[in-house]
């Protein structure tokens, strides 16, 4: 099956799941009585989510990989796209219809609304049958659920962010050249995750975990485009001091050394750590001259 046939199945498939989900009087033309379930089915599986993704939040701020200002900001982001989820079914509710002719202009009207917005999510963000992939990986062995994303990307290779999600596997199994591969590839195929500092942390992060003079080089680069896009930003400082110095790129490293020192307490032993640190950078630098 070509990508194009493949595509135009999926978005057959989404535009029918929409409208299972839409106003109860569309779904009255369309659907019988003993499909109405889906509708609170839905709600549920919503709610499930909402929970799931709150709770990876919380463990993420206990665990220090957010800040309380990154876990408010994306905990307000979830709770509203999880109610504009909650509410698309109720839309259809307002107004009056008069015939049954006017009803099928209107079914009309929103199937293809659909189509069209379903295709531009398609090409911005991927397919949602990757949320089956992301379930079954809960339930069953890392291995099969691995074997499952790995057999969804190959019949949806544009899927930016199931590469992601891939990639993330490979990093949790210790599998970095199979991991920086899939970074590489998510971002090659779709821009908003190219322009994701996070991402560009992660791709550094598993190349230097990969530990040879290339990877090393590939690592300073790319985190170093992160820089650029948010300099002031601590974990992007910290992992470029990472990466200059296994690059010996001492002078690179020495000035992230002094903002990153300008940040911190000087009565910590941590600011000591590093500023022993700054001063081999600095002597090494010297030396490179």
């Amino acid at each position: 099956m070509s990508d194009n046939v493949l595509f135009f199945v999926i978005l057959t498939l989404m535009v029918v799941l929409a409208l299972a989900v839409l106003s109860p009087a569309l779904k009255g033309l369309f659907f019988s009585d003993t499909e109405k379930k889906s509708h609170i089915d839905h709600e549920e599986e919503l709610r499930r989510i909402l929970t799931a993704n709150l709770d990876r939040l919380k463990n993420d701020l206990a665990s220090g990989e957010i800040t309380e200002a990154e876990f408010q900001a994306e905990k307000l982001d979830i709770e509203r796209r999880a109610l504009e989820e909650c509410n698309a079914p109720e839309a259809g509710r307002t107004g009056k219809t008069t015939t049954m002719t006017h009803n099928r202009v209107f079914g009309l009207a929103v199937v293809v609304m659909v189509a069209l917005l379903s295709f531009a999510i398609y090409a911005r963000v991927g397919v949602p049958e990757i949320i089956g992939i992301l379930e079954k990986t809960d339930k069953v062995e890392a291995t099969e659920g691995t074997e499952a994303m790995e057999a969804y990307l190959k019949s949806n290779p544009l899927d930016g962010r199931a590469w992601i999600l891939m990639a993330r596997t490979y990093v949790e199994e210790e599998n970095y050249y199979r991991a920086a591969y899939a970074y590489r590839e998510g971002r090659k195929v779709q821009r908003n995750i190219r322009e994701d500092v996070e991402v560009m942390l992660e791709l550094g992060a598993t190349l230097l975990s990969i530990g040879e003079p290339t990877s090393f080089r590939e690592a300073l680069d790319v985190i170093t485009q992160a820089y650029e896009k948010d300099p002031n930003n601590p974990k992007v400082t910290q992992l470029l001091i990472m990466a200059a110095a296994a690059n010996h790129d001492w002078a690179t490293g020495a000035r992230e050394l002094r903002v990153l020192l300008d940040t911190m307490n000087p009565d910590t032993p941590e600011y000591l750590k590093f500023s022993e640190t700054l001063k081999l950078f600095e002597a090494r630098a010297a030396d490179q001259k």
